[in-house]
């Protein structure tokens, strides 16, 4: 059922099915102006047909799984739409510039919705690409919505270009998603061939139990590596953007150091920043943090009431 020559027709039964149940029509899909497969994948379905959108885009790594709970706790009858960076920045050759990126993620989004206004929030990484995405579509003249960076860094006009040192940070998310020690060397392991290093971030993710005992190393290999990839890709923003852009900063209290505004504030003067204090880069997406969180973003959109 799931293979290429099916899995449209089941997906669209599926569809036809919970927009029934949702008391809405489901509208024919437009094929020729589809985003590349796998690109958009729906967090939450709005209550109908003039439902706004949320474009989400995870960070480094990540998938919209992401934005589960911001999503799902959100007021409001919009829909909520992961765009999933496998699909839109490849997986094979020199990454693309950010602004490349970011192009890419634009197609995806005015194929899903022609004109604006646009909403668009990104963590981490995610918040450069919907920086840089919310700074193309003000330039093409669309109305955008104050956009969300969520405990993303200030750009940066290189990446991390060194393997060893995307494999750390790799290692310092697991630490933090794991609340303890993996056991891995960031050094030993980068001098190690990639499917070596695959193997041992594999093991030590499914000792820790962040990884379900029927998780294949096979689809594991993929998520490192677009890590790695994302990791290598800068940003240099061309101007100030014309919007409003809204940075939250993930602040644990343990000392950790909280994204700096000095640096920002150097590329968007008018940046209007808030503190998520008891959250690190991880949870500031999960209850209870995530509450904050869409209450300063409900105070900057609107995104119409649920029935």
């Amino acid at each position: 059922m799931m293979d290429a020559g099916h899995a449209a027709r089941v997906g669209g039964a599926i569809d036809s099915i919970l927009a029934r149940l949702d008391g809405a029509q489901a509208k024919p899909a437009m094929a020729s102006r589809q985003p590349a497969p796998g690109a958009v994948v729906t967090i939450r379905s709005g209550s109908g047909a003039q439902a706004r959108k949320v474009f989400c885009l995870p960070g480094a790594g990540a998938n919209a799984t992401t934005f589960l709970d911001f999503a799902s706790r959100s007021p409001g009858d919009a829909s909520f739409i992961g765009l999933e960076a496998p699909a839109l920045l490849g997986r094979e050759g020199e990454p693309p510039t950010l602004q490349e990126a970011a192009r890419r993620h634009v197609d995806a989004i005015r194929a899903l919705q022609p004109q604006g206004p646009y909403h668009l929030i990104g963590h981490s990484f995610g918040g450069w690409v919907a920086l840089e995405a919310a700074r193309q579509l003000a330039g093409a003249g669309a109305t955008v919505a104050p956009v969300v960076l969520v405990d993303t860094d200030a750009p940066r006009a290189e990446g991390f270009g060194d393997r060893a040192h995307a494999l750390r940070e790799y290692l310092a998310l697991i630490r933090l998603q794991g609340g303890k020690e993996h056991g891995l060397d960031a050094a030993t392991l980068a001098a190690l061939p990639a499917g070596e290093q695959t193997a041992s971030v594999f093991e030590a993710m499914r000792r820790a139990r962040l990884l379900p005992p029927s998780a294949r190393r096979a689809d594991f290999a993929p998520v490192l590596e677009m890590f790695c990839r994302q990791c290598a890709i800068g940003y240099r923003p061309e101007g100030e953007f014309t919007g409003l852009a809204l940075l939250l900063r993930a602040v644990s209290g343990d000392g950790t150091e909280a994204v700096g505004l000095d640096a920002w504030r150097r590329h968007e003067p008018r940046l209007r920043s808030f503190d998520v204090p008891g959250s690190d880069h991880l949870s500031i997406l999960r209850p209870p943090h995530v509450d904050r969180v869409i209450g300063i973003v409900g105070r900057h959109w609107y995104l119409g009431q649920r029935p």
